[in-house]
């Protein structure tokens, strides 16, 4: 199982590169949390001036599109646990 954070879907959603293609041709499971801290993220880049308002929107759009399964807290917790040598949660 390939488990993503947000960073990388970030990045999907912002840029047309590798990030985005990986997520749109791999099976990706993200915690449920995921989307919020995306949309958390466009808001802050929105209110700085970095991106305006449709294109936020537009990103938002582009993260419904990406092929990310979003996966409860339960789901992961096992993974989360196994990977405890090396990755915190």
């Amino acid at each position: 199982m390939i488990v993503a954070d947000a960073s990388p879907v970030v990045a999907a959603s912002l840029n047309d590169g590798p990030a985005r293609r990986s997520l749109s041709s791999l099976p990706i499971n993200v915690p449920y949390l995921v989307e919020v801290a995306v949309v958390s993220v466009l808001r802050r880049l929105s209110l700085g001036g970095q991106l305006d308002p449709p294109q936020a929107e537009q990103m938002i759009i582009v993260l419904a599109t990406l092929g990310i399964r979003l996966r409860g807290r339960a789901d992961l917790l096992g993974r989360v646990w196994r990977l405890r040598g090396n990755l915190t949660a």
